[in-house]
């Protein structure tokens, strides 16, 4: 788990928390800092989770090398 994972799960439970209290005061305002908040805590829980595949990844020392050019069976130059 990441320090975004973290901060993600508490700006969504924080969120969460302001929306119901826009629902209980009336307040629209709240609701949609609220549910922003929320959005927020899902893009830095997807941050958290990309930071975490790069880390494990077992190729993340390896280079790839993609071909400059498909070769077809002749070598002929297919261009037009």
């Amino acid at each position: 788990m990441t320090d975004q994972h973290t901060k993600g799960t508490l700006n969504k439970v924080r969120g969460k928390v302001e929306e119901e209290l826009g629902k209980v005061t009336g307040n629209p305002g709240h609701q949609i800092k609220g549910k922003a908040r929320q959005l927020e805590g899902s893009a830095q829980q997807g941050l958290g989770d990309l930071q975490h595949a790069v880390t494990r990844s077992e190729y993340k020392d390896e280079v790839m090398v993609w071909p400059s050019e498909p070769s077809g069976s002749d070598g002929a130059d297919r261009r037009s």
